[in-house]
């Protein structure tokens, strides 16, 4: 290992000693000998030993990506998480009777093909209600467990998978809600395989407004 770190330091002394005679040669280059240093700065290494035979030489540093390349590999990374319209559609239809609000719901495939809904859990859908303040008062899967088994159904053009559910009219914890303006939220917990790709596809949820008296 004391071998090596010696090689080192002189390829170190020798690359600073051409820069320095070349800087004095070459008198419109004045910058040279600071870019050799430079490079002999970066040619710094560190021995790792083991405590065998195999020592291995690596660089104390780690490499970085240039920030103008970092900046376009984040907005495609953006562009591939935009919803894509014209694929899904979810409509929803609210009814408060017998002290209770009954939810029917259902995602359509408006594509024009047919298309895969993939789940990654057995939940497919959620709900969420929120007070005139936009605060949450309740949300359907709180106090619910799901397998984790992953879940595909085909929709084929022009059909639909419809769901029911119902809101006992209470918060998350367990109280009765006032009187007032709420808001519904439900939305399909999947994504969309197509022409074998996954999309995050727009339509996957759908909002409607009620009054308590």
């Amino acid at each position: 290992m004391g071998n090596k770190r010696c090689l080192l330091l002189m390829s170190i002394a020798t690359l600073l000693f051409a820069g320095c005679s070349k800087g004095t040669e070459q008198a419109d280059e004045p910058n040279s000998a600071a870019v050799i240093a430079d490079s002999a700065v970066r040619l710094e290494t560190e021995v790792i030993s083991n405590g065998q035979d195999d020592e291995r030489v690596t660089p104390k540093s780690e490499a970085s990506l240039d920030p103008t390349m970092l900046e376009r590999l984040k907005e495609k990374k953006k562009e591939s998480m935009e919803p894509i319209k014209g694929i899904v559609d979810t409509l929803m239809d609210t009814v408060v009777e017998d002290g209770k609000l009954n939810l029917n719901f259902a995602v359509h495939n408006i594509s024009g093909d047919n298309v895969e809904l993939s789940f990654g859990a057995g939940q497919q859908y959620d709900y969420v209600v929120y007070n005139s303040r936009n605060e949450e008062v309740y949300k359907w899967s709180n106090d619910k467990a799901f397998t984790l088994a992953l879940v595909e159904l085909d929709l084929k053009k022009g059909d639909s998978l419809s769901y029911a559910e119902s809101w006992d009219l209470k918060d998350n914890d367990g109280n009765p809600v006032s009187k007032g303006a709420y808001t519904i939220k439900v939305w399909i917990t999947a994504h969309v395989a197509m022409k074998d790709a996954k999309v995050f596809p727009e339509g996957m949820s759908a909002e409607s407004a009620i009054e308590l008296p």
